[in-house]
């Protein structure tokens, strides 16, 4: 991924909002704009320098990973370090990631410079269009994620609990290059599924059961996220209905999907029909 390129393009942000510099502290724009895979880390990004402060822990691996950035370790808190900085580099007017900080950071951080201004979406906007490489790694997630789905179903026997067949998918995407689950996997039995983001609790599957799974992998620092529902040995007449249904509001809901659509007007196409 071109992350020099990245850089360029935030900092002309940068200087058509006006700022002097700005502070990225939320770990996923951290990430998209530095390459680094660590859990700590700013950046501060001035007119004429790319500046990503850590401390002790990640020096090493940032000098690894972040290869268009200066690295500057930290040996004091956060904001007092990027005080410091700040400071040497005459910074008059600073913009933060508004939703990114604690009040408690943003009462440090005002003392800073002569104004100190909320920001948001500078870097989201830039991560709405996805490069090549980007797209690469989701299609790499989703393989992952259908893989080890593929793999499960082959495996699910009447007996067997939620957390079971939930924690094996884990292990199968793992397995399969993962790094991790992209969240906590969904799996569960029958009425339950009604509840969007229930968790697996222990409850067996017997046969005529639907089981709902909703799940994701995490490659290469992108996620994936698929749901399926699907039925032990036999599918009710209801259940058949029900998923027509579900699928005819799907097929109306893509046909809506074209340049200048809102996602509002997408989903709406869905859920009136």
């Amino acid at each position: 991924m071109n992350i020099s390129n990245r850089l360029r393009r935030l900092r002309q942000k940068v200087i058509k909002k006006g700022l002097d510099g700005l502070v990225i502290a939320k770990l996923p724009n951290v990430r998209y704009m530095s390459g680094f895979t660590g859990s700590e880390a700013l950046i501060l990004l001035t007119r004429d320098r790319f500046i990503f402060l850590t401390d002790f822990r990640y020096i090493e691996q940032a000098q690894g990973e972040c290869k268009d950035l200066e690295i500057v370790e930290r040996k004091r808190p956060p904001m007092k370090a990027l005080g410091n900085l700040v400071k040497k580099q005459g910074l008059k007017v600073l913009g933060f990631e508004s939703e990114a900080l604690s009040f408690a950071q943003y009462a440090e951080l005002k003392g800073l410079a002569r104004k100190v201004i909320p920001v948001k979406g500078m870097v989201e906007e830039m991560r709405e269009v996805k490069e090549e490489e980007e797209i690469n790694r989701l299609k790499g997630a989703i393989k992952i994620a259908e893989e080890a789905f593929k793999k499960i179903l082959k495996g699910v026997r009447p007996g067997m609990t939620d957390k079971q067949i939930a924690n094996r998918l884990e292990f199968d995407m793992k397995e399969a290059g993962a790094e991790g689950a992209a969240f906590n996997t969904i799996c569960v039995v029958g009425e339950k599924a009604s509840q969007p983001h229930a968790l697996p609790s222990g409850v067996s599957v017997r046969p005529g059961n639907s089981l709902l799974i909703d799940w994701g992998a995490r490659w290469r620092l992108y996620n994936s996220d698929l749901t399926r529902v699907v039925f032990l040995n036999r599918i009710t007449s209801q259940a058949k209905k029900i998923y027509q249904i579900v699928k005819k509001a799907q097929s109306l809901a893509i046909e809506k999907i074209r340049e200048g659509v809102s996602a509002r007007e997408v989903d709406l196409a869905a859920r009136n029909y």
